[in-house]
């Protein structure tokens, strides 16, 4: 299978459940929401909830966006904590290149911050970040993300994390500062 290469795209991804990505992802958000314009997405096989707007469904998947920064779904969490959209994939393997060819077509080319372990059997992100909790066992279906993960963060460090010596946006272009650009390896 050929690997799209999407730019703007920075995914963050889990080796366990309670990984650590949501808290991630919104970290990343605070922080550089406040010089660009960022969107997020949550892909997920399970039914969104909360305040959302259907933007396209089919028997293989659904696109919503989130309208509410009220809320205590991951997404409404995105927008509050400074994303000027969020949206949410629900999609089985089998349909989620389609969905998120679907999504890229309704937002265009932009920054995207993407809470996904999935999306990297498709598209080739800026940027791959793994979340690994030490006290967790590792999901088998996570074991290839390692294996294209640009950086692997441990749950424990997240909230000291200090995301601008980590993280950079050139030309629209995630980066790891330490390793630019950041290439799969």
């Amino acid at each position: 299978m050929i690997m799209l290469r999407n730019k703007g795209l920075l995914q963050v991804g889990g080796l366990s459940k309670d990984a650590g990505k949501t808290s991630l992802v919104l970290k990343i958000i605070a922080h550089f929401s406040k010089y660009h314009k960022i969107k997020a997405l949550k892909i997920s096989k399970h039914q969104a909830s909360g305040t959302v707007h259907t933007i396209k469904q089919t028997d293989g998947y659904e696109i919503s966006q989130e309208k509410s920064r009220k809320g205590i779904t991951d997404t409404s969490k995105m927008l509050k904590f400074g994303a000027c959209e969020a949206y949410y994939i629900c999609a089985t393997d089998a349909y989620l290149k389609s969905a998120y060819d679907g999504l890229l077509s309704h937002i265009g080319q932009s920054l995207i911050v993407c809470e996904s372990n999935s999306i990297a059997q498709f598209f080739v992100p800026d940027v791959l970040l793994i979340c690994q909790n030490s006290n967790e066992s590792v999901k088998p279906s996570a074991l290839p993300l390692l294996q294209k993960a640009h950086k692997t963060i441990k749950t424990e460090s997240i909230n000291m994390l200090n995301i601008e010596s980590l993280l950079e946006i050139k030309c629209n272009t995630w980066y790891l500062k330490k390793n630019m650009p950041a290439n799969p390896k």
